[in-house]
C-alpha cells in the first residue's frame, strides 16, 4: 500500500519502494495499454509522490536525471497530462521532413512524432489495412499525447484514410495528399510525373485528384516500394552517390516519358529531394506538399510555446534492435528527443 503523502517510508525502503512501483506501473502498461488514457493521471500522481519525497542520507537520489530508475524514467516520458500541439504520424522515418518543416517556422512549437513501424510499409497495404492501422495510431497519439491536430505525413494514410479518420475523431486532421494542383499550374508541357507508393497510385483518391486538378495532363505514374524501403532502412544515412544511384532508375523513366515536372507523392522521397533534383536535371521541376501542409497546420493550430516546447519521437515496435538504433538516429538528426516504443 502506498504511504500517505508527505509521510516517510520505513527507514531503508524507499528505495526499493519506488523501484518496485514504477516496475508495476511499466508491466500494467505493457500488458493492457487502452487503460492509459483512464489511469495515467492518478498513476503519475503516484509516482510524482514517490519522486518528490526527500533523499535518505546516504542512499541515491530519486530524480528524473538518475540512470537507477530507469522504468520510472520511461514511465514518465511516455505519459502526459497536457497535450502536444502538434502530432505527426507516418508509417516511417518520411514525414521527418515535415516535422523540420514546422519547426523551422516554429522552432518553440510542441510536437510529437509517431512512426507505426510495426505495420510499415504501409504502400502495400489494402485500404481497409491502412484505415485499421492509422486510426489505431492515431488513437494511441490521443490516448498519450492529447495533440490539438494531427498532420498525417503520409501520402497513403492521406489518400485511403484521410475522411475516415475524421470522422472518427473529434480533432483537425491535416493531409499529406499529392500535389496534382500544384503540378499542374507550374507544368508547361503538361506532362507529369507521379512518384508514390504502389497504393497511391493506384487509389482513386489519386485518380479524382488528376480529373479535378489535370484533366488535360498526361500523367506517369510509378509506385518504388522497393526505393521506399530503402530510403527508410538506409539512404537516410547513406552517401550522396548511393543515394543518387538509388533514385536513377524512377527519375529516367520520368525522362524518357518527357515530363517537366515530377510530384513527390510519398513523403520518404522528401529524404532524396536533392538526388532526385540531380538526377532530373534542368528543366524539371520536383514539387512536393511540405510547405503547403505547415502553413494549414499553423493556421488550424498558432504555434505557441509550452511546457514542451520541441519534439518527441516514437515508434510502435517491429523492429530490431539495428532498426531501434537507425530510428534513434533519425531523431537525432531531425533534432528530436528519442522517446521509445508506445
Amino acid at each position: 500500500m502506498l504511504p500517505v503523502p508527505g509521510t516517510t517510508a520505513p527507514n531503508g525502503s524507499r528505495t526499493l519502494f519506488a523501484r518496485k512501483i514504477a516496475r508495476i506501473f511499466a508491466t500494467c502498461f505493457n500488458l493492457i495499454p487502452r487503460t492509459r488514457a483512464i489511469t495515467h493521471r492518478a498513476e503519475v500522481l503516484a509516482v510524482r509522490t514517490v519522486l518528490v519525497r526527500k533523499t535518505i542520507p546516504g542512499q541515491p537520489s530519486i530524480s528524473c536525471s538518475n540512470p537507477e530508475y530507469p522504468e520510472m524514467l520511461n514511465f514518465m516520458s511516455n505519459t502526459s497530462t497536457s497535450g502536444y500541439q502538434y502530432a505527426f504520424l507516418d508509417s516511417g522515418s518520411g514525414g521527418l521532413p515535415y516535422l523540420a518543416q514546422l519547426r523551422s517556422h516554429a522552432p518553440l512549437a510542441s510536437c510529437v512524432y509517431l512512426a507505426d513501424t510495426r505495420h510499415f510499409p504501409y504502400g502495400e497495404k489494402t485500404r481497409d489495412e491502412v484505415i485499421l492501422f492509422a486510426s489505431d495510431a492515431v488513437r494511441t497519439l490521443l490516448e498519450h499525447f492529447n495533440p490539438e491536430c494531427v498532420i498525417v505525413a503520409c501520402n497513403t494514410i492521406s489518400v485511403a484514410a484521410l475522411d475516415s479518420l475524421r470522422q472518427s475523431f473529434d480533432i483537425p486532421f491535416v493531409g499529406t495528399v499529392p500535389a496534382i494542383k500544384l503540378a499542374a499550374a507550374s507544368s508547361k508541357n503538361r506532362k507529369i510525373g507521379l512518384l508514390a507508393t504502389e497504393r497511391t497510385v493506384c487509389d482513386p483518391y489519386t485518380d479524382d485528384l488528376i480529373a479535378k486538378h489535370a484533366p488535360d495532363c498526361d500523367i506517369t505514374r510509378i509506385g518504388d516500394s522497393t526505393l521506399i524501403s530503402r530510403i527508410e532502412r538506409e539512404l537516410v544515412t547513406a552517401t550522396r552517390q548511393e543515394r543518387l544511384e538509388a533514385v536513377m532508375p524512377s527519375v529516367e523513366r520520368f525522362r524518357k516519358a518527357g515530363v517537366d515536372t515530377i510530384v513527390l507523392a510519398c513523403t520518404h522521397f522528401l529524404h532524396v529531394t536533392d538526388e532526385i533534383r540531380e538526377a532530373a536535371g534542368d528543366g524539371i521541376a520536383i514539387i512536393d506538399s511540405r510547405e503547403g501542409v505547415v502553413q494549414q497546420a499553423m493556421r488550424l493550430v498558432p504555434p505557441r510555446e509550452n511546457d514542451h516546447a520541441g519534439s518527441m519521437c516514437y515508434v510502435t515496435g517491429g523492429l530490431s534492435d539495428e532498426g531501434m538504433e537507425r530510428f534513434r538516429t533519425y531523431a537525432s538528426l531531425f533534432d528530436s528527443a528519442w522517446g521509445g516504443v508506445l
